[in-house]
């Protein structure tokens, strides 16, 4: 606790900004991400609120702005079996929207200086070691 507590302390005192960044991510043995939970349609997504977990009661659509800078992480997890739809405003790659079909399905996106990127994907389902079932869909 003492040194990162007291590099922390330094941090906010020091770095403009950084105050943002810590109130996020707490480090003492363990990094504690801030989250918000979306349940509503038609959701405007924070872009820094690192995690986003996704409860929507129906089949639904929510939207992503640009981020703000590069090598900004934004988690998002499912709670829902409805089929939540992200659209990025602007994305890294040839894909538009991002869909959720199940809970536990969760995908990593970066924003880079093309848009969000998609650095992960996954089902939260067991599967027989060759398949590849149930990840978040990429359109």
């Amino acid at each position: 606790m003492g040194v990162r507590s007291d590099l922390q302390k330094k941090a906010r005192g020091t770095l403009p900004g950084f105050a943002n960044i810590l109130g996020n991510i707490v480090v003492d043995d363990s990094a504690i991400l801030g989250t918000e939970t979306v349940t509503e349609a038609a959701t405007a997504c924070s872009t820094t609120i690192p995690v986003t977990i996704i409860d929507n009661d129906g089949d639904e659509a929510l939207s992503l702005a640009n981020g703000s800078n590069v090598g900004q992480l934004k988690i998002f997890i499912s709670s829902t079996n409805n089929t939540v739809t992200l659209t990025p405003a602007t994305t890294a790659g040839s894909y538009s929207t991002i869909a959720t079909t199940n809970i536990g399905e969760t995908y990593i996106l970066m924003w880079c200086a093309d848009g969000w990127a998609v650095l992960s994907r996954t089902s939260g389902d067991t599967q027989d070691s060759n398949t590849v079932d149930d990840i978040p869909v990429l359109a």
